[in-house]
Order: structure tokens, then C-alpha cells, then sequence
């Protein structure tokens, strides 16, 4: 709990009212904060530890408390209390907190100590009356399924807003689900009446005469079926291709390939040397063994593998290492005297480092044969380079190769969002020195953190991404290669990394979940003078126009904005939906973002402009686009991927809300090659700087802008908490035409004007499909740079 409310939260001040002995209040101490607690047992109190006697005292909630705190915590404590007593305790928590973090199990009846049993909307209630409402946005579950975290509201219109929000959310949510629910029982239904159908006929066949006759031949028949079989088909039936196919015509690494490689690292002017980091603690001794070899079987041969047993239990873990140390000079074991964890274990591996660059490596997994040969390469080709990551996958059970991650180029709000970098990042060595290596309290995401830490020091020119699987990542039980929840606190641990890279880049914002735990949303915190936004709405189809527009000026909250002249004059054709106030009136020049809306776009979230606005903090973004959803809940319009050839593809449209696509990338902030004209905003600098105006009526003409602006050397990016919905699909007629579908090429003059951006995409992977229907899907071939051909078979197998 004190992990997730650090996380997450991050209060400097908090008392935990009902602590008992004091648990909450140790661990949040232990972590940086400035943290009380009372309780009313005199015994509790009595068992306080002696660290903590000057912090825990004995009281009554229903008393008047000391001082104000970010944080109150009152876990299972107020049914205790008379239902009397309960609004003065209520009140009394509201005087002294910024935030209450509150739990009372709606159910427990039979506890004869709990006098006031009540269900969640009872608390909130009297929360309400002092102002405090549920934090929607915020996933309490941690503590209990009924936990509540309250905040004062700024009036009582925003409370009502906010509630307003969530529920026609959660009823559009609703409604899907009972679709899909009322589907199912459908299709069950037919199944059955077919299945009895079927049963029916199997019994009229069986009381036949003829079946009855027949029953010898059919037994001889049956001798002999497989016997025919095997003449009467002339060659194999082809099967579906799958990763391991594309692994033997793309990813493989043949004899012809070895001598390719080893020759171009001959010729090598500079050789760089390898730093393999590997910390140890009792693995199995067959995957321990294959990740040695995968190491001394490098086709580069200028390495150095250094081992930190951390205190393996198993003596055999010992005999191994020194087992591999006698035979290659270049492996170095450490024996700690003490078990550390992985970032003291791996801080003890840094210590015998000499090389030039770290590569980490786990004790489970294992290195692709020509892995630093690849990094040997790149670093010859950009000898600047601070910090290079390649694709990765997992290997199963049976040490079979599945599930690749193929990565974009280097995307910072991805990496916010998820460890993007992850297998295998190589960094280099002083480097990581500067930053103080490993930080102990990081463990399960130590990795993040210190790619965090690195990346403040590069420029985005100095952080390389190679497009080949270098690293394969073992799955076995209590790894979060098999599950990320093998390890909750890996997930506490990479939260806690991304808040206090904001913290060092003096980034205001707070870190919270994704939806669906597919990894972390960064929430930026409004500059104290905010933007001005100029807003107009596009499309040919006046009703829909008119209808947008009286959707955007009631419902949405952002105060620094104005209609263009344009969409105001929208209003006046329907004066009666006008309100007598509102952010309608003419835009400015002194605007400093520009933001176009489809006509047919309804607000989904009030939030949705601060939400564009928000990624503006960044200084390198020239474009931000916005998450249009349909009322199913299915994402209607969402980023573009741009090929080499032309292909254009909406990888991301079609995902239902409550999924997270790809590697979570549906609920994740990142960088995009090109966006769809529903809703985007631009700076009005960055438009002045490209040239030509915000015309949005047509699809190439976006694209053509995010083109413009992508060679100006600004980034295009795409954040799915901007949320606004599309009633009828049919009023966005441009391409593409449907979810997952292809876009027509783009024109010929685009595509010899802009060839040299079309050549990668920064949120698409070169290993990824742009046919349609096959998002996200393995590319046959990949569309992978020449330097890397002596990889494969360079065959298509679909032919």
C-alpha cells in the first residue's frame, strides 16, 4: 500500500488515522515520507515499535486533530464508530486533509465490534457535505474493491461534471458489454438448435437399413483410410506462417551470414569492447547454462562477462560460474558476503566492468549469437551514440521463440509509459557511472530507472534503436516475462522511476495507471497561465457542424479558449442552443495553438482540450492528436503509420476501450508518424515555421501538414486521455474507410517530396505489417535497412 500511495500520490506529509501498530506508517517513513498515526487502542499504541513512539500517539478520530496533511489514510476505522459520532469524524478528517485515502467494508455485518456498517455512497455522501468527492481517475482497488480517494472539489459543478462523465462512460461501457452479452446468448442459442438438429439426424442415420449393412465395409474401410490418405495427397498441406517461420527466413543467422559478419567486424576501425553485467541468485542451472554460452558463443569477440552471485542458496549455482571462469578469461564472478537484490547485485558486476559499453543480461536469458557484433556496427556508425536498444522476445517452456517485441525508434513518451527500451539496451559504461549506477529501492525496475537516468544526458540523435532481435527473455514462473502481476512491485517500482525523472526534469505532472494496467499515464499539471486555443470546427455537413459545436462550447472546461469566426457563426444559425455565456468568440492572432475538430465530434470528456494541451509541455512537439471513439467504446480514429512505399495505416483503430492493444500502446501516450484530421491541435509558431495553414477539410492535407512539421524536426504526437466521440462514422468521409483497413496510397507527389521521412515511422516498427487487416502482425519481409542483409533468407514464404 505505501508503494502504490508513493507511487502514485506522492504526499510529503501523511497520517494514517486507525494505524494500530503502525505498519502503514514504518513503510511510508521508509519512503520519504513525513508520516504520524494515532489509534484509540491503548494496546495497539502499546506496540508500537520504539522508532516510531515520537510518531504514533493515542487519540479519537471524533477529537480535534493537529496540523494538516497531504495525505489522510482511514482504512476500516470509521465503522467502529457510533453512527453518531460518524459525521464529526467526517468532518473532523475534511479539516485537517488535502486528500482522503478511505476504506469501510460495506458488508461485515457480523462483527460485533462494527456499529456503523454502511455502503460506499453513505461515506461519500458525508464527505460531499464538506466538499471532498471521489477522485474518479483514481484506482483505489489497491487498498480494498470499495476504497475511496477524495479531494476537495473546486465547486460543486465540477463535482457534478466529473460524476456526470464517469457515468455516461461507464453506461456507454455498460451498453457494450450487454451487446456483446445478448450476441453471445445468440449465437449459443443456434449452436444448441444445431447441435440438436445434428443429434436428430446422427439417429435417424443410425436406425436406418442401409447404415446397418454397410457396418462391415466401414470397419474395412476404416483399416485402410490412413493408408490412402497418405497416397492420395501429392506433397504437405501448407500450414499458417507463424513467428517461427519468420524467425528462419528473416532472423536466422546461416553460415554465410557468420563469415558476412565476421568480416565486416574485421575491418572495424574502432572495437569497441562489451561489459556483459549479469547478477545471479539461484537460477536453474540449464537456463543458467544457456545464458553462459550465449555469452561465450558471441561472434564478436571483445567481451567481458561480469557475474555477481548474490548469495545463491544452491552450492551447484557456485560450481557453474567457476566452472565458466576457468575456461574463459573473460568471465569475472563476484561472490557477494550478503543477498542485496538486483541493484546491489548488479552495482557489484558494474564494479568489475572495464569495457567501453554495459550490456545487461539476466541469469535466465539469452543473447542473440550475433547480438554485439550488431552493436559493434552501429557504434562504428555512430561512435556519438550514448545508449542503443534492439527488438527482444520470449522464450516459452520449451525454449521455443514467441511473442516479439517489435519497438519504434526512440519515442520519450513511450518510454514514460512502459520500459520501451527493456532487452537489449547497451549503455555507455561512464555513462552510467556519472549517474550512480543501480538505485537500491528500484528493484524489479531497475533497468527503467536507469535508462531514465541515462537518456537526461542524450540527445535524441545519441539514443539508437537496431530493428532486430538481439535478446530473448525467458518465461518461467515469477517473472514478469511470463505475467507482469509476477511481480507487483515492479510496476510500483517503474511509477516511482518515471515521477522522479519529472522530478529531476522539473516536469509538473503525477504519474497514475493506464487503464487496464498496460502501464503508466503521466498527468501534466497546468502551467499557471495557460495557452490560449483558438478552435474551429471542419466538415461539409452542416447539421453536424451545428451539432459539434453546440457539444464543444457548454461541455468543454478549459477556459483559454475561443471559436473561430467560422464555428461561432454556427451558433447563430441556431441561436437557441447558444448559451448566454461561453468561451464563443473570435479568434486571435495571439492565439498559441490552433485546434480543428471534425463536424459529428461530441465531448466524451470535458477534460479533453486541457488533455491536448497538456502534451504541449514538451517543447519538441509540433502536433498533438486526440482519441475519437464511437459509442461502443471502439477507437474510431487514432494515429497513422506511414511506409516507405506510400502505404498509409490506422494500426490502433478498431481496439474496443476496455483492450490495450499491442503492448498497451491503445492506452499510451507516444510519438506517431502522421495523425487523422478527427481532432488536432498545433502550435501556432510551428504552423507559421512550416508555412501554409491549418486546413484540415481534407486527409492528405493533414497528412501532408504532420509531414511538414515531422521535417522541421518537431515530433507528432498521439495521447488517448484527449477523448471525444463520433456518433456516425459516416460524417468522417475521408480514408481510411474502416477499422484496421488501408488507407489509398499517399499521392506520388507526397511520397517523392517526403521519401526520406517515409523511410521509418516513429510509432511502427519496419518488423510490423502495413497490409490491411494485419496491424501490428509480422511484416513479410521486414523493411529492414541494407547493413543488416546478412540476416535470413531473404525469401518470401508467402510466394
Amino acid at each position: 500500500m505505501a508503494e502504490e500511495i508513493v507511487g502514485q500520490l506522492h504526499p510529503g506529509t501523511a497520517l494514517d488515522a486507525g494505524c494500530a501498530v503502525g505498519f502503514l506508517v514504518k513503510s511510508l517513513c521508509d519512503r520519504g515520507v513525513d508520516a504520524r498515526g494515532m489509534d484509540n487502542s491503548e494496546y495497539a499504541i502499546s506496540q508500537i515499535p520504539a522508532a516510531l513512539r515520537d510518531r504514533c500517539w493515542r487519540g479519537s478520530i471524533v477529537d480535534e486533530l493537529d496540523g494538516e496533511y497531504d495525505l489522510i489514510t482511514c482504512i476500516e476505522v470509521l465503522e467502529h464508530l457510533d453512527a453518531r459520532d460518524a459525521p464529526g469524524a467526517v468532518a473532523n478528517l475534511c479539516r485537517h486533509a488535502r486528500a482522503v485515502l478511505f476504506s469501510s467494508t460495506p458488508d461485515h455485518f457480523d462483527e460485533v465490534t462494527h456499529l456503523n456498517v454502511r455502503p460506499p455512497h453513505y461515506w461519500a455522501g458525508l464527505f460531499a457535505r464538506h466538499g471532498f468527492y471521489r477522485d474518479l481517475d483514481f484506482d483505489a482497488s489497491f487498498v480494498s474493491p470499495h476504497a475511496l480517494l477524495l479531494r476537495p472539489a473546486a465547486s460543486p459543478a465540477e463535482a457534478v461534471a466529473a460524476y456526470e462523465r464517469w457515468y455516461w462512460e461507464a453506461r456507454r461501457e455498460l451498453e457494450g458489454v450487454r451487446a456483446h452479452r445478448d450476441l453471445l446468448h445468440r449465437q449459443v442459442d443456434e449452436a444448441l438448435r444445431e447441435r440438436e438438429e445434428a443429434v436428430a439426424e446422427r439417429q435417424a442415420l443410425l436406425q436406418t437399413k442401409t447404415f446397418r449393412l454397410t457396418s462391415p465395409l466401414r470397419q474395412a474401410w476404416s483399416r485402410t483410410r490412413q493408408t490412402r490418405g497418405r497416397a492420395a495427397h501429392s506433397g504437405p498441406q501448407p500450414a499458417p506462417l507463424t513467428y517461427l517461420d519468420w524467425v528462419e527466413h528473416y532472423d536466422s543467422l546461416e553460415e554465410a551470414g557468420k563469415r558476412e559478419l565476421s568480416g565486416r567486424l574485421e575491418r572495424l576501425a574502432r572495437r569497441p569492447r562489451f561489459s556483459i553485467l549479469m547478477p545471479t541468485f539461484d537460477p536453474e542451472e540449464e537456463h543458467l547454462r544457456r545464458a553462459l554460452d550465449s555469452v561465450v558463443n558471441q561472434i564478436y569477440p571483445e567481451w567481458q562477462l561480469c557475474i555477481a552471485d548474490d548469495c545463491s542458496t544452491t552450492p551447484r549455482t557456485r560450481e557453474v560460474l567457476e566452472e565458466y571462469r576457468r575456461q574463459d578469461p573473460r568471465v569475472e564472478v563476484a561472490y557477494r558476503r550478503r543477498n542485496g537484490g538486483i541493484s546491489r547485485a548488479s552495482n557489484s558486476a558494474l564494479e568489475l566492468a572495464d569495457g567501453d559499453y554495459l550490456v545487461l543480461l539476466d541469469d535466465n536469458d539469452e543473447l542473440a549469437a550475433h547480438a554485439l557484433g550488431c552493436l559493434a556496427l552501429e557504434l562504428d556508425r555512430h561512435p556519438d551514440a550514448l545508449l542503443v536498444y534492439s527488438d527482444e522476445d520470449k522464450l516459452d517452456a520449451s525454449g521455443h521463440r514467441v511473442e516479439p517485441y517489435f519497438k519504434p525508434d526512440w519515442n520519450p513518451p513511450l518510454l514514460l509509459g512502459q520500459n520501451c527500451l527493456s532487452h537489449l539496451t547497451c549503455f555507455r559504461r561512464q555513462d552510467v557511472v556519472a549517474v550512480g549506477g543501480f538505485r537500491v529501492g528500484m528493484e524489479g525496475s531497475q533497468d527503467h530507472d536507469l535508462a531514465l537516468r541515462v537518456a537526461e544526458r542524450a540527445a535524441p540523435s545519441q539514443i539508437r534503436h537496431l530493428p532486430l532481435v538481439l535478446y530473448h527473455w525467458r518465461m518461467h514462473p515469477g517473472s514478469t516475462a511470463a505475467s507482469l502481476g509476477a511481480k507487483p512491485s515492479a510496476t510500483s517500482a517503474s511509477r516511482r522511476a518515471v515521477v522522479d525523472h519529472l522530478r529531476r526534469t522539473k516536469t509538473p505532472a503525477e504519474v497514475l495507471p493506464a487503464p487496464a494496467r498496460s502501464g503508466n499515464r503521466v498527468r501534466h499539471r497546468p502551467p499557471q497561465r495557460l495557452p490560449s486555443v483558438a478552435v474551429t470546427v471542419f466538415g461539409d455537413l452542416l447539421e453536424a457542424a451545428e451539432r459539434t459545436v453546440g457539444d464543444l462550447v457548454p461541455l468543454t472546461t478549459y477556459p483559454e479558449v475561443h471559436m473561430t469566426p467560422s464555428a461561432a457563426s454556427l451558433f447563430r444559425r441556431a441561436p437557441n442552443q447558444m448559451p448566454e455565456t461561453g468561451p464563443v468568440g473570435r479568434a486571435e492572432v495571439g492565439d498559441e495553438l490552433v485546434c480543428s475538430v471534425a463536424a459529428g465530434v461530441e465531448v466524451m470528456d470535458e477534460n479533453w482540450l486541457r488533455e491536448l494541451v497538456a502534451e504541449f509541455a514538451d517543447p519538441e512537439v509540433g502536433i498533438v492528436g486526440a482519441r475519437l471513439e464511437t459509442r461502443e467504446g471502439r477507437l474510431a480514429r487514432g494515429p497513422l503509420a506511414l511506409g516507405p512505399s506510400g502505404e498509409v495505416l490506422a494500426p490502433l483503430d478498431g481496439v474496443e476501450r476496455n483492450q490495450t492493444g499491442s503492448f498497451g500502446r491503445a492506452w499510451l501516450v507516444h510519438d506517431v508518424g502522421a495523425l487523422s484530421p478527427g481532432c488536432l491541435a498545433i502550435r501556432r509558431s510551428v504552423l507559421d515555421e512550416v508555412g501554409g495553414t491549418f486546413s484540415t477539410a481534407g486527409f492528405w492535407q493533414v497528412v501532408e501538414l504532420c509531414l511538414r512539421v515531422r521535417r522541421a524536426g518537431y515530433r507528432i504526437r498521439w495521447t488517448p486521455y484527449s477523448r471525444l466521440g463520433i456518433v456516425d462514422l459516416r460524417w468522417l468521409s475521408m480514408p481510411p474507410p474502416g477499422p484496421g483497413a488501408r488507407a489509398a496510397p499517399l499521392p506520388d507527389g507526397l511520397r517523392a517530396r517526403y521519401h526520406g521521412l517515409l523511410e521509418t515511422d516513429p510509432g511502427y516498427s519496419s518488423n510490423l505489417s502495413l497490409e490491411p487487416g494485419r496491424c501490428f502482425d509480422l511484416a513479410w519481409p521486414p523493411r529492414r535497412p541494407a547493413e543488416w542483409s546478412f540476416l535470413g533468407h531473404h525469401a518470401d514464404p508467402t510466394a
